[in-house]
């Protein structure tokens, strides 16, 4: 998901913001950055802006978000 592209443009309003719904249905989920050159973001505002939009999101939720990034990402 990306937080912030979403925000700017679905316009998602706090506790709308469907990351932590998808966590619980067991969705690997996995925070990203869209497109920087518009969105001006890195990965680290984009986990703010989750916490903004999910004011639930706990410290292990981000630790299972980075976790889901490394089982995916298309390296060794």
């Amino acid at each position: 998901m990306c937080p912030s592209s979403n925000y700017q443009i679905v316009g998602f309003e706090k506790d709308e913001y469907p990351l932590l719904d998808y966590m619980k249905t067991g969705l690997r989920v996995t925070l990203n950055t869209d497109d920087c050159g518009i969105s001006r973001t890195t990965l680290a505002n984009e986990f703010l802006k989750a916490a903004e939009m999910c004011p639930d999101l706990t410290l292990w939720d981000c630790v299972v978000l980075i976790r889901n990034s490394l089982c995916i990402a298309f390296c060794d």
